[in-house]
């Protein structure tokens, strides 16, 4: 089998089961070797798409020669073990921001985004939680190209509706309605998984990505949720969790995309590292992994993770900005200007130490990652609309 693609833009291909299995999503592992004739290896999870189906994505981050792939299948089966063949890179057409430079990620020691080729950039993202399983790919349509001239290039996005106690119609257009990932949410798992859900989330996320919005892939929310109808986050075995990040990572991996593997919380819920490491060892182009946490939590959580590259802070929905700038402490340990931060105090962005994370304080509708320019902020001074607005002007955006 021999395919062709430009560097960064995205093919995939079909591997198909021989056995049966009672529940691929769970019962098979399934991974892609791929080695470039300079000798770069790459290693790609592939996942179920219902039925015999199981799709690898992939994307070359380099910009000639052939990636030579073998398939790799636990337990061992002949139709997803032992295949082969090639893809050869060539340049390609127009391409966007993230054909042109790569995905984005965050380095040791920086503050701010940079693309695989080094040029750096502003993160300016919405929260629009719920479009996975309400919106319908007319509404993001709308919703992405409205976005995208108003300058935001990501989006938050809870990935399945988070409410164990929800309910109304499966519907993207009735009220109450939502669409279900997972059949089995209601009582803490997420073991059940359905198919066409996540087929009719592609389309969702390919509306974004051609509008150059990155989404912000959450996998199951830890706070209030949507309604506050006891989210699942908190309570989804660990590795159940961490099995669906690795899904994401399959399924979304070789497009733009930042991980957030907690959201709302203290980021120490059961699922939280493991969940991290699943996605540092599967994520083979690195794009930036981080947690989100409610309001007045302190955001020390795994900061001495290999996985953890960056961390949100929410400040609120009704003005508790104000009382979370003033009280927000860091870990002596963060780096500022080139130097320690010594003793405690408010920050509103910090760099990213080798090891640690970069801190971002944000307001309930937009989140922010700036480089140097935006080193030391006060959100009492500098109230969060402004400091956005301002944050684009001088990226140019």
């Amino acid at each position: 089998m021999t395919t062709t693609c430009a560097p960064w833009q995205q093919i995939a291909f079909a591997l198909s089961t021989v056995a049966r299995y009672a529940n691929p999503y769970t019962d098979v592992d399934v991974h892609v070797k791929f080695v470039h004739s300079d000798g770069a290896e790459l290693i790609r999870p592939a996942f179920w798409d219902g039925g015999e189906t199981w799709r690898v994505r992939f994307v070359s981050p380099l910009a000639s020669g052939v990636w030579r792939w073998e398939s790799f299948s636990a337990p061992h089966d002949p139709g997803l073990a032992g295949c082969t063949g090639e893809v050869r890179v060539e340049p390609g057409g127009p391409a966007d921001r993230f054909e042109r430079h790569g995905f984005w990620h965050i380095p040791a020691g920086h503050r701010n985004l940079l693309h695989a080729d080094g040029s750096p950039a502003l993160l300016a993202a919405d929260t629009a939680w719920a479009l996975p399983w309400r919106a319908t790919h007319e509404q993001c349509e709308i919703y992405a190209r409205d976005r995208h001239a108003k300058g935001f290039n990501a989006a938050l996005l809870m990935s399945v509706q988070p409410d164990r106690r929800a309910r109304g119609p499966r519907s993207r257009t009735e009220h109450d309605g939502f669409a279900v990932g997972f059949e089995d949410l209601p009582d803490g798992h997420i073991n059940r998984i359905n198919v066409p859900y996540f087929q009719y989330l592609d389309g969702l996320a390919d509306i974004l990505r051609r509008h150059e919005i990155v989404p912000v892939w959450q996998p199951v929310f830890h706070g209030y949720g949507w309604k506050g109808l006891d989210v699942a986050g908190p309570v989804i075995p660990p590795i159940e969790y961490a099995r669906y990040c690795r899904y994401l990572v399959a399924r979304y991996g070789a497009q733009p995309a930042i991980w957030l593997v907690a959201a709302d919380g203290d980021g120490l819920a059961p699922g939280v590292d493991p969940a991290g490491w699943e996605i540092e060892r599967w994520d083979a182009y690195r794009q930036p992994t981080g947690i989100h946490y409610a309001p007045h939590q302190h955001p020390w959580a795994y900061q001495d993770r290999a996985w953890l590259d960056f961390q949100w802070c929410q400040t609120g929905h009704n003005g508790e900005h104000a009382a979370g700038a003033r009280s927000l402490e860091q870990p002596d340990r963060r780096w500022h200007d080139g130097g320690r931060l010594r003793g405690r105090q408010p920050v509103a962005v910090a760099a990213r130490p080798a090891g640690g994370a970069r801190t971002v304080v944000h307001g309930a509708r937009c989140e922010l990652a700036r480089g140097a320019r935006f080193r030391r902020l006060e959100l009492r001074r500098h109230p969060f609309p402004h400091l956005r607005r301002a944050a684009l002007r001088r990226d140019g955006a």
